[in-house]
């Protein structure tokens, strides 16, 4: 492969890293205009559903600008998917939605935590579904539980119903 070919095969995998970081913007922006419509067509009113817009930190760019540069396109669409699975999740149970619940997990990644690409997809769902019931269940702050995993990505769900049963018996 020449230098020619080397610099073109690079600037069009830049081009997409760029373009999947708009589409996952994109659709966590169409996210709350859609939910807007579901709300209203089950409802079968007229009023207008107040959903958040979710507030997109800029510690969330430059953690995917970060990330997108080791990765390949396929596991840059795979992160894209599981990100937005995480903000649409957790921002179900936040007033003021944002994505520093994402980045407190993932953008600064410390010595022996879990990769957001460690585990398959339906195994990551299912922790991701999990937590959204515990946290519900025993009435904790999503924020409460990613500021404490910060930077140790998803918590493990068996050690995660111990705290919380623990907290409950107190």
């Amino acid at each position: 492969m020449t230098n020619l070919e080397k610099n073109n095969r690079y600037q069009q995998e830049q081009r997409m890293r760029i373009e999947s970081k708009q589409r996952l913007i994109k659709n966590i922006e169409r996210r709350s205009r859609l939910l807007k419509l579901i709300s209203q067509k089950i409802s079968k009113e007229e009023k207008e559903v107040d959903i958040p817009d979710i507030v997109i930190k800029n510690t969330l760019l430059k953690f995917l600008d970060k990330r997108y540069n080791n990765e390949d396109i396929e596991k840059i669409k795979d992160l894209n998917l599981r990100i937005f699975v995480l903000l649409n999740r957790f921002t179900t149970l936040l007033k003021k939605p944002d994505t520093s619940s994402v980045t407190s997990l993932y953008a600064y990644q410390k010595k022996d935590s879990v990769d957001i690409l460690e585990k398959k997809y339906n195994e990551f769902i299912n922790d991701v579904k999990e937590i959204i019931k515990l946290a519900k269940e025993y009435k904790i702050s999503i924020k409460s539980i990613t500021g404490m995993q910060n930077g140790l990505g998803i918590p493990d769900i068996g050690e995660l119903k111990k705290l919380f049963k623990n907290k409950g018996q107190k």
